[in-house]
């Protein structure tokens, strides 16, 4: 009977070969089955996806998925969220299921303070007239470097927006940007606002004294602006920091080493700027090392479409114009370019809420605006400059109770400037 035993033994161990390796090369069979489906869908319109065989083990990750996914072949899918979107797929000749197909969601681009994201494009308009497109390129090339660039083009064409990408591209999200608008801020205050000051440095001042957006642009990337708006006397210090790469605090006598990328912008031109004298020239070829130009909206209207559509997404609003809607505002001027569009679209959604506006609504609606803005009285001619100064002598007479002396007192401006400016803004 042993011998029996052992000779049946024997059999059982060889058949368990065998199936063990029938189930191997079924399996093989499988893969190789999987894989070609995998295949077949790569020039489909899901471009995010992967396959597992039907131990779930992943056999292919397209190069989407990859991006998307912190996993690789020969994997558990066991990893992957329950919310994805999963089928079955079967063999070839359809009688049993092998393996499952299942959609990776693509990761939405990381979004940053301006509401934009790292690649040198409106979320939902990578730029599909050619006047965008050249911008891109130049925006990427300059990318790679640390070179100084500066920005024209109109109020609203997104100057402040492309710095930050090429500053985000090049140095990464964590290092410094620091931005400021060198005609938001009153001539007597922008020298401290970009060098700091000292303890004690003038009436009104910090205790402990301040850093300056220069030193704060340390390692990082320095925005300026509406940099055509520098007094000519700011002017002076500002090329020697450049030239120099040292800063000293506003009343203090240490200077301290720095290091920054440069980026200006301007909507007006410097070149002329510099003919008429009211710029330095030694300056202005200090800044205007790589130029790049943003184009009005008006010509790029091709990009009008896909610029609604990034309204309606960055907003979570659903989406439901016609194209003739659209177009409708494709044929306006927007001499306030991208900021109006998007100011005109916020109007909209509050005059119609989740309905669908008519295009002879939307051009109603345009042609009433317009019509405000023709009706009202002109406004006095003020420079930005003139204008932020306004707004801050308001501010801190409202900040005071509307006491003359202590508001002169906190911006630092004797009594008798600070009366004549409020006889000039007609503020009392």
């Amino acid at each position: 009977m042993p011998g029996y035993h052992e000779h049946l033994l024997g059999t059982v161990v060889s058949a368990a070969f065998a199936i063990e390796h029938k189930w191997q090369q079924l399996i093989k069979e499988e893969e190789i089955v999987l894989m070609h489906y995998a295949l077949e869908h790569l020039g489909k319109q899901e471009t995010s996806f992967l396959v597992a065989d039907r131990r779930g083990r992943i056999v292919y990750l397209s190069p989407e998925a990859k991006k998307n996914l912190s996993v690789s072949p020969g994997d558990s899918t066991k990893v992957l969220p329950f919310s994805m979107n999963r089928r079955p797929v079967y063999s070839i000749d359809g009688g049993q299921e092998i393996g499952s197909f299942i959609t990776v969601p693509v990761k939405e681009p990381e979004r940053y303070g301006t509401g934009w994201t790292q690649t040198f494009a409106f979320r939902g308009a990578a730029g599909s007239s050619s006047a965008f497109r050249h911008v891109l390129i130049k925006a990427e090339k300059a990318s790679r470097t640390n070179v100084t660039v500066h920005i024209s083009g109109e109020t609203g064409t997104g100057k402040e927006v492309m710095a930050r990408s090429i500053h985000e591209s090049h140095a990464g999200p964590s290092a410094p940007f620091i931005a400021i608008n060198c005609g938001a801020v009153p001539a007597n205050l922008l020298e401290s606002e970009l060098f700091g000051y000292a303890p004690g440095s003038f009436t009104g001042a910090k205790k402990e004294g301040a850093p300056g957006k220069i030193m704060q642009a340390d390692g990082g990337t320095l925005f300026l602006d509406e940099i055509g708006e520098v007094p000519a006397a700011m002017q002076v210090a500002l090329l020697r920091v450049l030239q120099e790469k040292e800063v000293t605090p506003v009343g203090g006598d240490k200077t301290r080493r720095v290091h920054f990328r440069l980026i200006t912008a301007s909507n007006r031109s410097l070149g002329e700027q510099v003919q008429n004298g009211t710029f330095r020239e030694d300056l202005y070829y200090r800044i205007y090392v790589y130029a790049i130009h943003l184009p009005p909206l008006r010509r790029r209207r091709e990009d009008i479409p896909a610029l609604v559509h990034y309204y309606f997404h960055q907003n979570g609003r659903p989406f439901t114009w016609t194209e003739e809607a659209i177009q409708v505002l494709q044929r306006q001027e927007w001499k306030g370019n991208i900021r109006e569009l998007f100011n005109v679209l916020e109007g909209l959604y509050v005059e119609f809420q989740e309905e669908t506006p008519a295009p002879h609504q939307i051009e109603a609606y345009m042609q009433q605006i317009s019509s405000e803005h023709e009706e009202a009285p002109p406004a006095p001619s003020l420079s930005v400059r003139e204008q932020m100064e306004k707004d801050y002598l308001e501010k801190a007479l409202r900040q005071h109770g509307g006491k003359a002396s202590l508001a002169a007192e906190q911006l630092g401006i004797p009594r008798s400037s600070f009366y004549r400016k409020l006889a000039k803004y007609k503020l009392s």
